[in-house]
C-alpha cells in the first residue's frame, strides 16, 4: 500500500512517530483532510511532560533527545490517539494485545496496522514497569505495517525515520511481544 514517505527526523518532530506515522497512513487513505503534517501534529490533545500518554501526548513531538526534562517519556499511547482519529472522522480499531496473526490478518485485508515497536527494532529498553499501567519503553517507536509477503514471512513496513523496508514477521512480533503490544488498524 502507498502510504506516505513524511521523515519526522527531517520536518523536526524528533519525538513524532506516532503523529508521522498516523499522517503517513492519512495519506495512504486520502484522509488528510487538507491539512500538512504539521497541522495535525498541532491539533493533537497535549497533556504535558510527565502527563498520562493514554489521554493525549505526553510531552513535545517537537523536543529533542537532549532537551527530553528527567521523568518525561514523549509519547502517545493508542487509546488517546485512537479517539483523535475518531474526532477527526478517521476510523480506527484497536488491535493492542493481538496476535501477530492477527495483525497480518488485517494487513493482508489491505488495512494500515500502526504498530509501536521499538527503534529499528532493537530489543526494548524497559526502564519502567508501571507508568499509567503501562511498561516506559525508552526506545519506542512507531510504525506503519503496510504490506505482507506470504512467501518469505515479511513484513512491509514504512517506518517515519528509516523509510521504507521489508522485514521479517519474527523480528517484528519478537519486538512487539516484548513491549505493551500497542496497535491501532484503520478501517
Amino acid at each position: 500500500m502507498k502510504t506516505g514517505d513524511v521523515n519526522q527526523m527531517t520536518i523536526g518532530a524528533y519525538q513524532g512517530c506516532e503523529i508521522v506515522s498516523f499522517y503517513n497512513a492519512l495519506v495512504y487513505l486520502d484522509k488528510t483532510q487538507g491539512r500538512t503534517v504539521t497541522d495535525w501534529i498541532e491539533s493533537l490533545p497535549y497533556v504535558g511532560w510527565g502527563g498520562d500518554p493514554g489521554s493525549g501526548y505526553a510531552g513535545n513531538p517537537w523536543t529533542s533527545d537532549e532537551d527530553i526534562p528527567d521523568g518525561g517519556f514523549p509519547t502517545i499511547w493508542p487509546t488517546a490517539l485512537m479517539s483523535f482519529a475518531q474526532e477527526n472522522n478517521i476510523q480506527v480499531a484497536d488491535l493492542s494485545g493481538k496476535s501477530i496473526s492477527e495483525i497480518k490478518d488485517a494487513v493482508l485485508s489491505e488495512h494500515l496496522v500502526e504498530m509501536w515497536v521499538t527503534i529499528d527494532f532493537d530489543e526494548p529498553n524497559i526502564t519502567y514497569d508501571d507508568y499509567y499501567g503501562y511498561k516506559v519503553v525508552a526506545n519506542t517507536h512507531a510504525v506503519i505495517l503496510d504490506g505482507y509477503n506470504e512467501k518469505k514471512n515479511e513484513f512491509h513496513v514504512t517506518d517515519p525515520i528509516k523509510g521504507k523496508y521489508w522485514l521479517a514477521e519474527s523480528t517484528i512480533d519478537s519486538v512487539y511481544s516484548g513491549t505493551n503490544q500497542f496497535a491501532i488498524e484503520f478501517l
